[in-house]
């Protein structure tokens, strides 16, 4: 992700004259405090007035008690020494008041990634002042946590480049910026902070497990009730029905036509093709916060072998809000799982609910954490195709799995330790129980 900023006066950078570089996309803009909405590029003004360090605080006051010292006592060389550190200190503010103009760029790769594996940010800043520039220290904040790096000063139409690391140590939809840019004098008595922008979004995408894609579906029965979802014009006769514009006309039933005097064309669908759906609990009450993480680590384990076998699995997320989820950019399942929280106002009946929802014919996994109730309630909820809870529980030693009224129950402390029994069940069973 790319983001383009200057601060100071004078005309912005135009994103449509600046080239992007290949495999890069502009994301957003860096605005100044209140005018979030400004085109990229547009003139931002230092946010804060100068302020004394540590240290241009101790000098004032010693400065003071010196020059206070010396007047009242008579003594002018340390009044003078008292008036100098004051002088001192006025130059210091003096210096950075000075209004500077700086432009940049700031590029992030990859703006998706995994739990630990981190992301890089580029940054790039001219001055495009008459002015030569101090020291900057540039400070990202990365979900509100701050990384720190230090440009050297710039002379007038100079440019730096520094990259640093953003360390992505948990999984979640993560705000960088906005970029704070702190101005100091050479002694470190005074700063001015600039904001520069506008936050920016990175996806921390939770962990994925080895799992086999024959692990995840279920072959729909094939006397059963045909489902929307399953792939027409394949192997297996389905049922009959009239001719659509675009059918094929080999699937034509001519005895069938004969006989009703209109087109008949067969039904086929792909029998063998498996469908899962991946339901996923958020009740804060029966998973903690690490919990969460290891049910979230099996979820996105189940969706991507699925996804390798050519065979989508359909994820549900209790409590989800998919249209702020879209808001922020989200594409895919790997996202929606990494945007996903706890959520503390749903109940029991509210999950067993969104399980009546999943599709018949689909082989159902519910990720949930230890509640044997859930576990009693979903022969209840589900009439026809295999159904298999996966519970995280820190209680548990190692993994254990059971059936109860037609329901698999796979007991386990960790993802990678659900992920590993799941395979060496050779898959989830499939068809009609």
């Amino acid at each position: 992700m790319r983001t383009l900023w200057r601060s100071g006066s004078g005309r912005g950078e135009d994103p449509a004259r600046t080239p992007a570089r290949p495999g890069l996309r502009r994301v957003g803009t860096l605005a100044g405090p209140g005018r979030n909405r400004r085109p990229v590029g547009a003139p931002g003004r230092l946010a804060n007035a100068p302020r004394l360090s540590g240290t241009g605080t101790a000098v004032t006051l010693g400065g003071a008690v010196l020059l206070a010292a010396g007047l009242a006592g008579g003594y002018p060389g340390l009044a003078g020494v008292g008036a100098a550190a004051q002088a001192v200190v006025v130059l210091a503010v003096v210096l950075v008041s000075v209004p500077v103009r700086l432009g940049g760029r700031r590029t992030v790769t990859p703006d998706r990634v995994t739990v630990n594996t981190g992301a890089v940010a580029d940054l790039e800043i001219r001055n495009a002042g008459r002015l030569p520039t101090g020291w900057v220290e540039v400070k990202d904040l990365v979900d509100g946590a701050p990384s720190r790096v230090a440009v050297p000063p710039l002379a007038p139409g100079a440019t730096a480049r520094v990259e640093y690391a953003l360390a992505t140590p948990r999984r979640g939809l993560l705000t960088l910026g906005p970029l704070l840019l702190e101005r100091r004098d050479p002694l470190g008595l005074a700063r001015r902070t600039e904001r520069a922008g506008s936050p920016a979004r990175l996806w921390v995408r939770p962990r994925v497990h080895p799992l086999r894609p024959s692990a995840v579906g279920s072959a729909p029965d094939v006397e059963g009730p045909l489902d929307d979802r399953a792939p027409r014009g394949t192997t297996t006769f389905a049922s009959l029905r009239e001719y659509r514009p675009g059918d094929d006309p080999r699937q034509i039933h001519w005895r069938s036509t004969a006989r009703s005097g209109s087109l008949i064309v067969r039904e086929r669908v792909d029998t063998a093709e498996p469908t899962a759906a991946v339901v996923v609990d958020t009740r804060a009450a029966v998973l903690s916060a690490d919990e969460f993480e290891e049910a979230v680590e099996v979820a996105a384990s189940l969706v991507t072998a699925a996804g390798r076998g050519s065979r989508a699995a359909a994820l549900t997320v209790l409590g989800e809000n998919g249209g702020e989820v879209a808001l922020a950019g989200g594409r895919g399942p790997m996202d929606r799982l990494a945007a996903v929280r706890r959520t503390e106002e749903h109940d029991l009946a509210a999950l067993v609910s969104l399980v009546r929802r999943v599709a018949g014919n689909a082989s159902l996994v519910v990720v949930t954490g230890a509640d044997d109730a859930l576990v009693s309630l979903l022969p209840a909820a589900r009439h026809r195709a295999a159904t298999t809870v996966v519970q995280l529980s820190a209680a548990v030693g190692s993994p254990t799995v059971t059936g109860r009224a037609g329901v698999s129950v796979l007991r386990a402390a960790s993802g990678a330790q659900a992920v590993t029994a799941l395979n060496r069940l050779g898959g989830l069973a499939g068809g009609r129980r």
